[in-house]
């Protein structure tokens, strides 16, 4: 990997960063997957409420979303 060789002396520089950029990445990757769930699991409960706001709210969330 030759177009590495100029770069060389400023990796290792940059490897802490960039450690402490990856677990950034992951921990708000991992927060990012349980909102998704959290929504997941709320909006079609409140699809089949009775209630008919939180069905409608629940309705106008999907239909955008959706398309």
């Amino acid at each position: 990997m030759s177009f590495l060789e100029g770069y060389r002396e400023y990796i290792l520089g940059w490897l802490p960063q960039m450690g402490l950029a990856a677990l950034v990445t992951l921990e708000l990757t991992a927060l990012s997957f349980l909102v998704a769930v959290g929504i997941g699991l709320v909006v079609p409960g409140l699809r089949t409420a009775r209630s008919r706001l939180l069905n409608g709210i629940a309705a106008v969330y999907v239909e955008f979303f959706r398309g």
